[in-house]
């Protein structure tokens, strides 16, 4: 996936329209996006992968990885 330009992140998440502890990035691809939600003060992270191409993603690998280097990783599903 190639970066289509620099990502936004922000500093502050807001949770049910308060601030929170934590951030929000966004990363745009030539191919698709990727949006990180982080909760430092809930310890949780949620990640969105947008493709137009499906068959370059493989859940499998993405939460092995993600088990790995950030500990237990639930997969949601796909679209």
């Amino acid at each position: 996936m190639t970066p289509a330009r620099t990502p936004r992140i922000k500093d502050k998440y807001p949770y049910k329209g308060r601030g929170g502890i934590g951030y929000t990035s966004f990363h745009p691809l030539m191919e698709s996006y990727i949006v990180v939600d982080a909760y430092k003060d809930l310890n949780h992270m949620e990640i969105l992968l947008s493709t137009c191409k499906p068959d370059r993603a493989h859940p499998s690998a993405i939460i092995c990885f993600m088990n790995r280097e950030f500990g237990p990783t639930k997969f949601i599903g796909t679209l």
